[in-house]
């Protein structure tokens, strides 16, 4: 209980609507723009988590993932250090969430909740920008100051599939927000962000459900297996293989 007395962040989600159907899972997309005055001597500090995971962005870069829990009782975190990722001016901070709701029960299996997350959806952002000299620190924690939108593109087909193998899966990319993990995007019609909780009922000195615990190993390493030599257009034009893929 006391190690999550000095959370700032706030369990946020998006607008309170119809929970998510059996074997209808989530995801929502949240941004949250700030100024920088100086990139000099500054780093940003952060502790991140969700349920049931997430992919953090920094100005467009995908900098941190958290992959599946082990158990639903614990809501794991880890510790987040970015140095040289800002910039002057206007920078972002964005992350997809996806929640896993409760899978579909079939001929073979009853509906149960996924292992790897709950029945509530939330997401926690708790951090700042920090100076050397102490003299300014800009609060980025979870609030209403993040927007959010939902995901729309994807749907999973129940009507197909068993217990053990899931039917196929529709993705309309027309409908993805295009570059919206970057600074330049519009998210003017992005809607506020929805506090669910705090990270602790202070009144009552009571924990919520999510039972925020340091992640006990690191993460696996990220990294990028390229083929030699470039991709090509049709012999027009030639490009990075990498550039091709994101």
């Amino acid at each position: 209980m006391e190690q999550q007395s000095n959370w700032h962040g706030r369990w946020i989600w998006k607008a309170p609507s119809p929970r998510a159907g059996e074997g209808e899972h989530e995801t929502v997309y949240f941004r949250r723009t700030f100024e920088v005055g100086s990139t000099g001597n500054c780093r940003l500090l952060a502790r991140v988590s969700a349920d049931s995971r997430y992919r953090l962005y920094l100005n467009g870069k995908s900098r941190r993932r958290r992959p599946l829990q082990g158990r639903s009782v614990h809501a794991l975190f880890r510790v987040c250090r970015f140095i040289g990722h800002l910039v002057q001016g206007s920078n972002v901070l964005a992350a997809q969430v996806l929640h896993y709701a409760v899978s579909e029960p079939s001929a073979s299996a009853p509906a149960v909740p996924h292992p790897s997350g709950g029945r509530n959806r939330v997401f926690i952002f708790d951090g700042s920008i920090q100076y050397d000299n102490g003299n300014e620190t800009i609060n980025l924690h979870s609030d209403e100051n993040w927007r959010y939108s939902e995901d729309r593109q994807f749907v999973s087909s129940r009507r197909i599939g068993n217990a053990l193998c899931r039917g196929p899966e529709r993705v309309d990319g027309s409908l993805l927000p295009f570059r919206w993990q970057t600074a330049g995007f519009d998210d003017s019609g992005w809607k506020k962000a929805v506090v669910v909780s705090e990270v602790m009922m202070m009144n009552v000195r009571q924990l919520t459900p999510w039972t925020l615990t340091p992640r006990p190993i690191p993460d696996l390493r990220n990294s990028q297996r390229l083929r030699t030599g470039d991709a090509q257009d049709r012999g027009t034009k030639r490009a990075r293989v990498s550039d091709v893929l994101a």
